[in-house]
């Protein structure tokens, strides 16, 4: 499926961009290296990918049923999106290299020890189902489809400030990854 829509064409270059990243930062690390944490209180890089897909997982469905029941094909959206101050700042604050931590939402948090080819795997299948839904987004309304935020019914994304804000939440935590195999 081609996409017309540079915007929707950018962000879908993010999500490939992810893949290929994490791909390369991991591919010579062992199973041991990838559960090895720097210290008892940092994360490992299977907590990091394991955070990545604890988020994807909740994510979804809200965002499969977002574009699936807005469908519509005469919907134009703009080549450029302007997300709302608030939801741009929120996107800006996720880039890496971050300034600050922030505490994750108990039902983002990976409680387990991780099998890496399954942890990886599990990573790429859903960026590529995130790509699928980009590609079918070009049919929806990207300002007027709001999805609401598993963590809290306060925080609405428009369809379009969404993508990106997860995509900026992935490459914060690949960065973070990248810098656990520095140390360990």
């Amino acid at each position: 499926m081609s996409i017309n829509n540079i915007y929707i064409q950018s962000i879908e270059k993010q999500y490939v961009d992810l893949k290929n990243s994490l791909n390369m930062i991991t591919e010579k690390l062992s199973e041991d290296q990838f559960n090895t944490k720097p210290a008892p209180d940092k994360w490992s890089v299977a907590e990091c990918i394991g955070h990545l897909n604890a988020t994807w997982d909740q994510y979804k469905g809200l965002i499969n049923n977002a574009v699936t029941q807005n469908q519509n094909s005469s919907v134009k959206n703009s080549d450029i999106f302007n997300p709302r101050y608030l939801m741009k700042l929120f996107t800006n604050m996720m880039e890496p290299p971050y300034k600050f931590k922030m505490k994750t939402f108990t039902k983002f948090v990976p409680l387990e020890k991780f099998n890496k080819q399954e942890t990886l795997n599990k990573f790429n299948s859903d960026v590529d189902e995130f790509i699928d839904y980009i590609k079918i987004a070009e049919n929806v309304d990207l300002k007027n489809t709001i999805v609401i935020s598993p963590v809290s019914k306060v925080i609405k994304f428009q369809l379009g400030e969404l993508f990106p804000f997860l995509a900026a939440h992935a490459r914060r935590h690949i960065w973070q990854a990248d810098n656990v195999i520095k140390i360990v």
